[in-house]
């Protein structure tokens, strides 16, 4: 099929798990932090259904077999295994999530091209935990989103996490206090609105400078979010106030994929990715995230990722549901006159891999 043959580009994503186990594994298929669910509802959804029957297949193993067999291989072969099946030509990866239990990013040379992505928080919560003075910190914080190492593809901000995307516009002074407030009190999760508003802004006016873009996580995530504080029309202001500076909505912003395909549809610096409602959602989930897409928005914005983590399978099973998705969607519009065989390759290309290598000036 045209669409497999594509080798794609995973516009985000993280590492895997260094020390392995069952648990673990199943952690993989839900972003929940409640154990109760993990033990008892993970394994009773379509997702991992749907993926565990897919990959005992490939292993020729039962189903519930599945992970001790795979297991069998080392974590560096089966990695290799899933991403030459994935068809991937890049991997952008977000390395500030659960750094000291994932690989490093050279765990995967020799398997996949690799760039990094920048997460603002977690990148001051390493500074203030050696307490420098406000000054200090502010000016370490630049030299890190400074760096012109050519493998920091994007700059990325969890703020709907942390504090909600309905950042502030806020005084140096004021950040200055804060700042104080946080270090006296020992915080060591920043969850502050006023200092995350802040070092977004850092991170714009850095963007604008080096010209790369800003992730933003949008929409649903684990036990931390609150989802009346993820939705992008939130962003409205910040992204007004920097039209220069590409602005990457993660997640297809789910379940708010219309809003996220309305601001596609008009601002200029404004992209939507694929990753976790593929692979998380049923066929019929995710067909129906890229159908409200392309309601409005420009194929040209849309970006395809995973946000694979924890284990490698997760790599493939992300691209093995979007491209069969992206085909049928297509599929249905050439069936309804409104595109015809000719803009199903140039979109599906563009999905895939086009749109990120002019995004991302890949060479």
């Amino acid at each position: 099929m045209f669409i497999d043959e594509i080798k794609a580009v995973d516009n985000h994503c993280h590492s895997i798990y260094k020390e392995m186990n069952h648990d673990k594994f199943i952690s993989a298929f839900s972003e929940t932090g409640d154990d109760t669910q993990l033990k008892i509802h993970t394994q009773e959804t379509i997702f991992y259904k749907r993926s565990i029957k897919k990959l005992s297949s490939m292993f020729d193993s039962e189903i519930d077999s599945y992970y001790n067999k795979s297991r069998e291989k080392s974590m560096k072969k089966l990695t290799e295994l899933f991403i030459n099946k994935s068809n991937l030509e890049y991997l952008f990866i977000d390395d500030g999530f659960l750094s000291e239990q994932f690989y490093d990013i050279s765990f995967f040379k020799g398997i996949v091209k690799t760039k990094r992505i920048l997460r603002i928080e977690w990148i001051a919560e390493k500074l203030i935990k050696a307490k420098p003075t406000f000054d200090k910190f502010v000016d370490e914080f630049i030299s890190e989103l400074e760096d012109d190492s050519e493998t920091i593809i994007s700059y990325k901000s969890i703020a709907a996490y942390r504090c909600g995307l309905d950042l502030i516009k806020v005084s140096f002074d004021d950040v200055k206090k804060e700042y104080y407030r946080i270090i006296d009190s020992g915080e060591s999760k920043l969850t502050s609105k006023i200092l995350i508003s802040f070092l977004v802004e850092c991170a714009f006016k850095i963007s604008s400078k080096r010209k790369i873009p800003i992730q933003f996580h949008t929409g649903f995530g684990d036990n931390d979010l609150d989802l009346t504080k993820s939705n992008p029309l939130l962003l409205k202001k910040l992204i007004e106030a920097n039209k220069s500076v590409p602005v990457i909505l993660l997640h297809s912003s789910y379940p708010f994929m219309r809003e996220a395909g309305y601001m596609a549809s008009i601002y200029s610096n404004v992209y939507v990715d694929l990753g976790l409602v593929s692979p998380y959602l049923s066929i019929k989930g995710f067909k129906n995230v890229l159908s409200n897409l392309f309601e409005l928005g420009p194929w040209t914005k849309i970006l395809y990722s995973s946000d694979a983590s924890k284990i490698p399978e997760l790599y493939y099973l992300s691209s093995d549901l979007s491209r069969s998705c992206i085909h049928e969607v297509l599929f249905e519009f050439i069936e309804s006159g409104e595109i015809n065989r000719d803009d199903y390759k140039y979109i599906a290309r563009g999905i895939l891999r086009e749109n990120a290598q002019k995004l991302y000036d890949l060479t």
